[in-house]
């Protein structure tokens, strides 16, 4: 996730993060929340499956507007990324 937002708004996205993340363990155990790292543009999130790493940022764009982008690569991972470049809207 990436983007210009402040910090209050910074700790919704890492709770909306960490919401869908535990929602999707509940269901299916493998699928986990490994690690959130926050930098000053944003933050990179790891998950266990890609399908969790979709829905996270499917999630995002959907509370929070922005943009979603999903690249799969030859050896089946997924980069997933949400960016919203201007203040997000609270919804």
């Amino acid at each position: 996730a990436r983007g210009v937002f402040p910090a209050a708004r910074a700790r919704q996205i890492e709770q909306r993060i960490r919401n869908v993340a535990r929602q999707a363990t509940a269901m299916q155990p493998l699928r986990r929340l490994v690690s959130i790292d926050r930098s000053d543009d944003g933050f990179e999130v790891l998950v266990t499956s890609q399908k969790l790493a979709h829905r996270i940022v499917h999630e995002l764009k959907k509370t929070f507007g922005g943009r979603a982008r999903y690249v799969w690569a030859d050896d089946g991972s997924l980069v997933a990324s949400w960016t919203c470049d201007r203040p997000t809207r609270p919804q």
